[in-house]
């Protein structure tokens, strides 16, 4: 029991680790498209959404805006592909 809660430890920080750089490069990639294209992005249903908004002295700015449901959306990625990579790895053991 023991062994398999420090696997699920293990593996849950790998995924964890491996999504906080995936959404992070998402983030620049997003932000850098509205910034180079002057055009605003938004994901579907709106969960994630940049505006390119320029002001009256011909500055620009960027701004991002969030939904509750990106952030479940990622908790809920994690979990279930802890759970997936756990599982992987449990059948060779089971098998012999």
């Amino acid at each position: 029991m023991k062994r398999l809660m420090l696997d699920v430890v293990r593996i849950s920080g790998k995924v964890t680790c491996g999504m906080v750089l995936f959404v992070s490069f998402c983030l620049i990639g997003c932000f850098g498209y509205t910034a180079i294209m002057k055009n605003s992005f938004s994901l579907p249903f709106n969960w994630l959404a940049f505006s390119y908004q320029t002001t009256a002295s011909g500055g620009y700015g960027v701004q991002m805006d969030f939904t509750q449901g990106a952030i479940s959306a990622v908790c809920t990625a994690i979990i279930c592909m802890s759970l997936f990579i756990l599982g992987i790895q449990k059948v060779p053991a089971i098998k012999k």
